[in-house]
């Protein structure tokens, strides 16, 4: 059993959150841009020891202690820590490790815009991003700078994302303005406008 603070503990966790940092801003990226060097055998590899990592931080989980918040008491006992984990964050820890876009890879077309969006299920691994605020909860003894720069990450995903998204959008469309010929038109002449 893990407890709460135990040192291989917390530098897995953070090894858990560099690991969802990368996947923030690189699935994104990979679904707007489709950029060669994501499709390339390495970053395939890299995706998969992910996914495994990930799957190992399931495990960790069901054997990591945890603080009560009612009694602020430790708890070790295993099935209880078991079973907060359930009742918790198993199901998003679940869903953020399935590869669903490689188990769909084998029942329909790679290059279709739905197999691209079932890659977004992915982006629930950024919610295991809240174990960084609970990480720089109990390490930091000034809680406004951490909530400050927690906030500025999170709005750089955020950011990131919506970029990604409203350029893969604009791409599927193909074009980014309207026709010029909706462009000079008069509104004052416009059958909505009378």
């Amino acid at each position: 059993m893990f407890w709460v603070g135990h040192p291989y503990k917390v530098k897995f966790d953070l090894f858990i959150i560099a690991l969802s940092c990368y996947n923030a801003f690189s699935i994104p990226l990979q679904i707007a841009f489709e950029p060669a060097f994501l499709e390339s055998w390495y970053f395939f590899w890299v995706d998969f020891v992910i996914n495994i990592m990930f799957a190992v931080d399931i495990l960790v989980n069901f054997w990591s202690a945890y603080i009560n918040t009612k009694t602020g008491v430790e708890i070790q006992n295993g099935r209880l820590v078991a079973l907060n984990y359930l009742k918790t964050r198993f199901i998003i820890d679940l869903i953020a490790t399935i590869p669903f876009d490689f188990i769909m890879g084998f029942f329909m077309d790679t290059s279709s815009p739905i197999f691209q969006l079932i890659g977004l299920i992915k982006l629930v691994r950024i919610l295991r991003l809240t174990k960084l605020l609970s990480f720089l909860n109990t390490q930091a003894s000034d809680m406004s700078n951490v909530v400050i720069a927690t906030d500025v990450f999170y709005l750089v995903v955020y950011l990131h994302c919506f970029a990604c998204t409203y350029f893969y959008f604009i791409i599927e469309d193909k074009h980014w303005l309207p026709v010029d010929d909706e462009l000079n038109v008069d509104l004052y002449e416009q059958p909505w406008y009378r």
